[in-house]
């Protein structure tokens, strides 16, 4: 019985083991960013700081991830961080009340939109004319 119970508890450290490991949490940083979007699959490219960065952001990263421009801001404030959510919403609500552009017969890409995702102190913007790229790239961003 001893035996059995010994063989329970090593198969329940065996599969809490990578759980464990899964709760230390990393900190979040550009290149935690972009090993992601690799990590899925994606195409990564052109990965560069801009100095200085936009949106009074401390630092800001500008990528090309699957033919999207992306922008990623790590901020030292909730307040400048909020000043960028609310800039992206004038976007991205400009985006939306501009004229459709015309767009070929069959294709499944729409007019260039821009989307924002925050996490912790970062805030991710993409424009991309592709809804599931855009989708992807947001949903990798906030499950870091």
């Amino acid at each position: 019985m001893e035996k059995r119970w010994t063989i329970v508890v090593i198969v329940l450290i065996i599969l809490a083991i990578p759980l464990i490991l899964s709760l230390r949490s990393k900190p979040l940083d550009f290149e935690h960013v972009e090993d992601a979007f690799k990590h899925d699959g994606m195409s990564v490219s052109g990965v560069s700081p801009v100095k200085p960065p936009q949106m009074n952001a401390a630092s800001q990263v500008h990528m090309t991830v699957n033919a999207s421009d992306v922008d990623v801001f790590h901020f030292d404030s909730q307040e400048t961080l909020d000043k960028c959510l609310k800039y992206y919403a004038q976007v991205a609500q400009q985006e939306e009340s501009a004229p459709p552009e015309p767009t070929e017969p069959g294709s499944t890409l729409g007019p260039p939109r821009t989307e924002v995702a925050t996490n912790k102190m970062f805030v991710l913007s993409i424009r991309s004319r592709n809804p599931q790229v855009r989708a992807r790239v947001l949903y990798l961003f906030k499950a870091l």
